[in-house]
Protein backbone atom coordinates (compact mmCIF):
# COMPACT_ATOMS: atom_id res chain seq x y z
CA UNK A 1 0.00 0.00 0.00
CA UNK A 2 0.89 3.24 -0.90
CA UNK A 3 1.46 5.63 2.55
CA UNK A 4 1.39 9.56 2.36
CA UNK A 5 0.83 12.39 4.66
CA UNK A 6 0.39 16.03 4.81
CA UNK A 7 0.20 18.15 7.99
CA UNK A 8 -1.07 21.74 7.88
CA UNK A 9 -1.33 24.32 10.49
CA UNK A 10 -4.60 26.99 10.16
CA UNK A 11 -5.97 29.67 12.19
CA UNK A 12 -9.38 28.14 12.56
CA UNK A 13 -10.29 25.77 15.36
CA UNK A 14 -10.01 21.97 14.97
CA UNK A 15 -13.87 22.01 15.07
CA UNK A 16 -14.61 24.30 12.01
CA UNK A 17 -11.75 21.96 10.33
CA UNK A 18 -13.12 19.16 11.23
CA UNK A 19 -17.03 20.23 10.31
CA UNK A 20 -15.95 20.93 6.96
CA UNK A 21 -13.67 17.38 6.22
CA UNK A 22 -17.46 15.79 7.79
CA UNK A 23 -19.39 17.34 5.11
CA UNK A 24 -18.80 14.98 2.41
CA UNK A 25 -21.55 15.58 0.58
CA UNK A 26 -19.93 18.86 -0.23
CA UNK A 27 -16.68 17.17 -2.17
CA UNK A 28 -18.08 17.36 -5.85
CA UNK A 29 -18.02 21.00 -5.23
CA UNK A 30 -14.47 21.27 -4.43
CA UNK A 31 -12.35 18.25 -4.87
CA UNK A 32 -11.99 18.32 -8.18
CA UNK A 33 -11.94 14.27 -9.14
CA UNK A 34 -14.94 14.24 -7.28
CA UNK A 35 -18.11 13.51 -8.96
CA UNK A 36 -20.67 12.31 -6.42
CA UNK A 37 -21.24 11.75 -2.43
CA UNK A 38 -24.20 10.72 -0.65
CA UNK A 39 -24.22 9.80 2.42
CA UNK A 40 -26.07 6.08 2.33
CA UNK A 41 -26.73 5.52 6.12
CA UNK A 42 -25.95 7.65 9.31
CA UNK A 43 -25.25 6.30 13.04
CA UNK A 44 -24.96 9.29 15.63
CA UNK A 45 -22.43 9.36 18.70
CA UNK A 46 -24.25 7.12 21.45
CA UNK A 47 -22.82 9.97 23.17
CA UNK A 48 -20.48 13.10 23.55
CA UNK A 49 -17.30 11.41 24.15
CA UNK A 50 -17.92 7.77 21.64
CA UNK A 51 -17.23 8.09 17.91
CA UNK A 52 -20.05 8.36 15.07
CA UNK A 53 -20.24 6.52 11.83
CA UNK A 54 -21.86 7.14 8.30
CA UNK A 55 -21.56 5.10 5.28
CA UNK A 56 -21.28 6.94 2.12
CA UNK A 57 -21.73 6.22 -1.96
CA UNK A 58 -19.01 8.02 -3.74
CA UNK A 59 -18.16 8.37 -7.21
CA UNK A 60 -14.45 9.49 -8.81
CA UNK A 61 -13.16 10.44 -11.68
CA UNK A 62 -9.25 9.52 -12.51
CA UNK A 63 -8.72 10.97 -16.26
CA UNK A 64 -9.82 7.74 -17.50
CA UNK A 65 -11.29 5.90 -14.76
CA UNK A 66 -14.69 6.40 -13.54
CA UNK A 67 -15.32 4.67 -10.79
CA UNK A 68 -18.26 4.41 -7.58
CA UNK A 69 -17.51 3.28 -4.30
CA UNK A 70 -19.14 3.07 -0.41
CA UNK A 71 -17.16 4.21 1.90
CA UNK A 72 -17.32 4.08 5.70
CA UNK A 73 -16.82 6.91 8.07
CA UNK A 74 -15.81 6.94 11.61
CA UNK A 75 -15.32 10.05 13.68
CA UNK A 76 -15.14 11.91 17.33
CA UNK A 77 -16.23 15.16 17.09
CA UNK A 78 -13.62 17.31 17.02
CA UNK A 79 -10.40 15.01 17.27
CA UNK A 80 -10.56 12.64 14.47
CA UNK A 81 -11.92 11.18 10.93
CA UNK A 82 -11.38 8.09 9.62
CA UNK A 83 -12.48 6.86 5.96
CA UNK A 84 -12.21 3.23 5.28
CA UNK A 85 -13.49 1.69 1.98
CA UNK A 86 -12.78 -1.55 0.50
CA UNK A 87 -14.69 -2.16 -2.66
CA UNK A 88 -15.45 -0.62 -6.23
CA UNK A 89 -11.76 1.16 -6.76
CA UNK A 90 -10.19 0.42 -3.89
CA UNK A 91 -8.43 -3.13 -2.36
CA UNK A 92 -8.02 -1.08 0.39
CA UNK A 93 -8.37 2.29 1.43
CA UNK A 94 -7.79 4.43 4.80
CA UNK A 95 -7.71 8.27 4.92
CA UNK A 96 -7.39 9.49 8.32
CA UNK A 97 -7.68 13.03 9.44
CA UNK A 98 -6.55 14.26 13.24
CA UNK A 99 -7.70 17.65 14.24
CA UNK A 100 -5.12 19.15 17.47
CA UNK A 101 -5.54 22.62 18.81
CA UNK A 102 -2.37 24.38 18.75
CA UNK A 103 -2.22 28.17 20.03
CA UNK A 104 -4.98 30.41 20.28
CA UNK A 105 -8.11 29.13 18.59
CA UNK A 106 -5.90 27.44 15.74
CA UNK A 107 -5.63 23.85 14.75
CA UNK A 108 -2.73 21.57 13.22
CA UNK A 109 -4.60 18.83 10.66
CA UNK A 110 -2.33 15.63 9.64
CA UNK A 111 -3.82 13.82 6.66
CA UNK A 112 -2.57 10.26 6.22
CA UNK A 113 -3.58 8.39 3.23
CA UNK A 114 -2.49 4.85 2.34
CA UNK A 115 -4.48 2.87 -0.35
CA UNK A 116 -3.74 -0.02 -2.72
CA UNK A 117 -5.82 0.05 -6.17
CA UNK A 118 -7.56 -3.38 -7.43
CA UNK A 119 -6.36 -2.73 -11.20
CA UNK A 120 -2.28 -3.50 -11.29
CA UNK A 121 -2.39 -0.45 -14.14
CA UNK A 122 -3.96 1.59 -11.98
CA UNK A 123 -1.87 0.84 -9.33
CA UNK A 124 1.10 1.73 -11.03
CA UNK A 125 -0.15 4.80 -12.61
CA UNK A 126 -1.14 5.91 -9.24
CA UNK A 127 2.61 5.45 -7.77
CA UNK A 128 3.78 8.16 -9.53
CA UNK A 129 0.79 10.79 -8.85
CA UNK A 130 -0.14 9.16 -5.42
CA UNK A 131 2.16 11.77 -3.56
CA UNK A 132 1.07 14.83 -5.57
CA UNK A 133 -2.58 14.02 -5.13
CA UNK A 134 -2.80 13.90 -1.31
CA UNK A 135 -1.36 17.02 -1.85
CA UNK A 136 -3.94 18.68 -3.77
CA UNK A 137 -6.52 17.17 -1.84
CA UNK A 138 -5.21 19.28 1.34
CA UNK A 139 -4.80 21.80 -1.43
CA UNK A 140 -8.66 21.92 -1.76
CA UNK A 141 -9.65 21.59 1.42
CA UNK A 142 -7.44 25.07 2.30
CA UNK A 143 -9.16 27.06 -0.47
CA UNK A 144 -12.63 25.76 0.48
CA UNK A 145 -11.66 26.41 4.26
CA UNK A 146 -11.31 29.95 2.72
CA UNK A 147 -14.31 30.08 0.72
CA UNK A 148 -16.63 28.68 3.90
CA UNK A 149 -15.33 30.50 6.82
CA UNK A 150 -13.71 33.61 5.41
CA UNK A 151 -16.31 37.28 5.40
CA UNK A 152 -15.17 40.58 4.35
CA UNK A 153 -11.99 42.28 5.42
CA UNK A 154 -10.38 39.22 6.79
CA UNK A 155 -12.44 38.48 9.52
CA UNK A 156 -14.15 34.61 10.16
CA UNK A 157 -17.75 34.67 9.84
CA UNK A 158 -18.15 32.23 12.91
CA UNK A 159 -17.90 33.31 16.83
CA UNK A 160 -15.01 32.83 18.89
CA UNK A 161 -12.73 31.93 15.91
CA UNK A 162 -9.51 32.92 14.60
CA UNK A 163 -9.50 36.11 12.49
CA UNK A 164 -7.22 34.84 9.70
CA UNK A 165 -8.36 31.43 7.43
CA UNK A 166 -5.28 31.44 5.98
CA UNK A 167 -2.42 28.50 6.75
CA UNK A 168 0.08 29.56 9.30
CA UNK A 169 3.67 29.61 7.68
CA UNK A 170 5.57 26.32 8.21
CA UNK A 171 7.73 28.18 11.41
CA UNK A 172 4.64 28.67 12.87
CA UNK A 173 3.48 25.03 13.66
Amino acid sequence: MALHVVDRAFRLSPGQLFDLVLDVESYPRFVPWWEAARVIRREPPPAPDRPGAYETEQVVSLKVVRQRFVSRTTYLRPDWIEVRAADGLFRAFLLRWAFRPVGDGDCEVDLAVDFQFRSRHLARFASVLSGEAVRMLMHAFEHEAERRYHAAGGVDAGPGSASAIHPMPAGVR
